[in-house]
């Protein structure tokens, strides 16, 4: 409950200068003094629907409300007149700034031992698993890294239990290679 743990935050930490929440732009209760609305390029709000039938928490007319728009997953290589069209596209308010942002991966690590890297390459087979709203960006990556790639995707924010755990490895036992990775995101590996 938001509404009630900032000003519990607050109490605890009085030398608190930031609070950065996650998915809070439908959370009326707090006002923020900044918000941040994240669209994806290849799929922007505006063609997105309200659930059920979509994926959005707010009708589109309620993006106003944004101080930033950052469209994320954007193509690095992305050029000026695109930007432009896009801008026109999603009609941002005067107030508004709109930024792009793209992925750019880091190596993979033993989750025990960090220090210990990983190296994806076309000799290896890997079992992915993840819990991320979109793991299509994340699956085409790591195909064009190794040789063969099996992904089991959860829910977003998914809970791992000891029935998924048992189930991811031995899915990941079932592999047989000589050079087969277990992989996951940093967000699923906390949990």
């Amino acid at each position: 409950n938001r509404m009630l743990a900032i000003p519990q935050l607050l109490s605890d930490l009085p030398n608190t200068q930031l609070i950065l929440m996650d998915d809070a732009f439908q959370h009326r209760s707090v006002k923020p003094n900044l918000s941040i609305l994240l669209t994806t390029f290849n799929n922007p709000y505006h063609n997105d629907y309200m659930l059920p039938a979509g994926r959005l928490r707010e009708f589109t007319s309620e993006a106003k409300r944004a101080d930033f728009i950052i469209v994320t997953k954007s193509p690095t290589d992305l050029p000026e007149l695109k930007k432009k069209e896009f801008i026109e596209y999603i009609k941002p308010e005067k107030h508004q700034q709109v930024l792009f942002s793209w992925l750019q991966y880091g190596n993979a690590y033993n989750l025990f031992n960090a220090s210990n890297k990983i190296l994806l390459n076309k000799n290896s087979d890997v079992y992915l698993f993840c819990g991320i709203a979109d793991a299509t960006e994340l699956e085409e990556y790591v195909k064009s890294k190794v040789k063969n790639c099996w992904l089991r995707n959860f829910s977003d924010h998914h809970y791992y239990d000891r029935y998924d755990l048992e189930n991811i490895l031995t899915a990941y036992e079932s592999i047989e290679s000589e050079n087969k990775i277990l992989l996951t995101t940093e967000k699923d590996a906390v949990r």
